[in-house]
């Protein structure tokens, strides 16, 4: 139920993005007047009510090899639908 990023002003500080910029400060890993170039985002997303894992890139240099492994296919990606009940064939 959590947005990745704001779609909206409401959604602003009610996002994944939000989050992890936040615990960055917290954690005195991004300084947002120091750094120029760079601000913490998401290697991927998922649909709203999707579950699973995304990558969060907390620095440029981090963000460079992330991006690198995804185009290069060195990140496996794996999808599992679960159903429940029977489903008719004809």
């Amino acid at each position: 139920g959590l947005l990745s990023h704001a779609a909206s002003k409401k959604d602003y500080g009610n996002n994944l993005v939000d989050a992890l910029e936040a615990y960055l400060i917290d954690k005195g890993d991004y300084i947002p007047r120091l750094e120029h170039s760079f601000r913490p985002a998401l290697a991927n997303r998922l649909d709203f009510n999707t579950a699973g894992l995304v990558i969060g890139l907390k620095s440029h240099r981090g963000a460079l090899a992330i991006n690198r492994a995804l185009s290069e296919g060195r990140i496996d990606k794996y999808y599992r639908a679960y159903c429940h009940g029977f489903m008719e064939c004809h």
